[in-house]
């Protein structure tokens, strides 16, 4: 876009230089004529910034488009991210449920099997009483 200004604007340059008369014969002109040269020319000066205003002001706008868009973009992302970090700290605080609920079944499992254990042997020494008993 910049390429195509920068290159209309060295036509739009060549063409003038073209058509504009030599020194000489602008200082053969009679002051009227001379005048009415000035103006025409301070006239498409005029002309020529304000294109080149117009040009920027659209080159501004299609940035302030672009950047618009970007941020929302960005929000988009970081939204997405937190929602990301979330769902990872709940999941996070389900595997520490977890495993404290697996370190209390292990533990009560190993009262347990302690508990059998000692009821096994009670369970012996009753016997081997009643064995000698019985003898």
């Amino acid at each position: 876009m910049e390429r195509q200004r920068i290159t209309t604007q060295m036509k739009e340059q060549t063409r003038n230089t073209e058509v504009q008369t030599n020194e000489e014969e602008v200082g053969k002109l009679p002051e009227k004529y001379f005048r009415i040269m000035i103006v025409k020319m301070i006239k498409n000066l005029e002309n020529k910034m304000e294109k080149m205003r117009e040009s920027i002001n659209k080159d501004l706008e299609e940035l302030k488009n672009k950047h618009t868009v970007k941020n929302n973009t960005i929000t988009e992302i970081k939204n997405t991210l937190e929602g990301i970090n979330s769902r990872i700290s709940e999941a996070e605080g389900r595997i520490s449920e977890l495993k404290d609920k697996m370190v209390e079944i292990t533990y009560e499992e190993q009262n347990k099997v302690k508990r059998m254990k000692r009821s096994e042997d009670s369970l012996r020494d009753l016997w081997d009483n009643i064995k000698h008993t019985n003898i």
